[in-house]
């Protein structure tokens, strides 16, 4: 930067003071110019002070009517489904049909259950359609049935439990799907609004029990899960419900195969134990981790004072 300002006065010092005179000579030949106009009249200047003033005048007074205006309205409230209801516990109406190991999820304005088998059915009468609880009317609707029953024959109630569900804010998604043979754990999407279906992509994570799953406001995190040292147990993948599409996620530095998760807006927190088919644990307490899904990272979290 120096150079280029040293560059550009050096070209005054091969000015000659002999190579401007004719110009300058030939600006003062030239008449005059037009004198500068005279500034408004003292008149002028008072009417355009008292102009302004009654414009800032009628601004002021229509911005306070509009704050007072708002001040004075009730702020905007999202309407209490539940303020019907008085304090403590209130029973509820039950579903037009119970069933056992149906997947229960929270839309924020209804409570939807779906699959599972009618209470003291076989398991090959697993259902594929289900109920939704409205709070603020105390009803239940039916739900269309999905392309996929909640469960499948070759499943067992007491190990794979039915389908698991989580609600992403516009959809509700229901993973672990068994087919009707049992082959593959499908995954599942319902608009309650609209009561659309889509099926996703199977998921290549599949436990024969107890996973640990949470959602990040982004994707699922489906994790753990299966017999004590099994790959499962370290093992895990992630949802994204708008491509349909899953992805493996980077195995964990410990496994659990019963745990429970939960999102805290940067990891998924993971607490549960390894145990064997007599609930018996390796460690002495549960086994806590943490997952970060933008780093596909994990790390251990000290153990929680938990009997495993």
């Amino acid at each position: 930067m120096r150079t280029n300002v040293e560059r550009s006065f050096g070209v005054l010092d091969t000015l000659d003071p002999t190579d401007v005179r004719p110009e300058i000579e030939h600006r003062m030949a030239e008449p005059a110019p037009r004198p500068i106009p005279a500034g408004p009249s003292p008149w002028r200047r008072v009417a355009a002070v008292a102009v302004a003033v009654t414009v800032f005048a009628a601004a002021a007074g229509f911005a306070w009517e509009v704050f007072e205006r708002v001040r004075r309205e009730e702020p905007a409230t999202t309407p209490d489904p539940w303020s019907w209801a008085p304090e403590g516990w209130t029973e509820l109406s039950l579903p037009p049909e119970v069933r056992d190991n149906a997947a229960l999820v929270w839309t924020g304005e209804e409570l939807v259950y779906w699959g599972g088998w009618p209470r003291g059915s076989d398991i090959e009468q697993a259902k594929a359609d289900g109920f939704a609880f409205d709070p603020a009317t105390s009803t239940w609707r039916p739900l269309p049935a999905a392309p996929i029953a909640g469960g499948g024959p070759n499943a067992s109630r007491d190990e794979r439990g039915g389908a698991k569900a989580v609600w992403t804010g516009s959809e509700v998604v229901f993973w672990d799907v068994e087919t009707a043979d049992g082959a593959t754990a499908a995954t599942l999407a319902l608009d309650p609004s609209t009561g659309e279906w889509r099926q996703l992509d199977d998921s290549p994570h599949r436990p024969t029990c107890c996973a640990a799953w949470a959602w990040t406001e982004r994707e699922l995190i489906v994790f753990g899960g299966g017999n004590r040292d099994a790959p499962t147990t370290v093992e895990g993948a992630a949802l994204d419900p708008v491509t349909g599409a899953w992805r493996r996620i980077a195995d964990a530095p410990i496994g659990v195969n019963l745990a429970n998760a939960v999102w805290t807006g940067e990891e998924v927190i993971v607490v549960g134990s390894e145990l064997n088919s007599r609930n018996i644990a390796e460690t002495g307490t549960a086994i806590a981790l943490a997952y970060r899904p933008d780093t596909d990272t994990w790390r251990r979290v000290p153990d929680p004072p938990l009997s495993p």
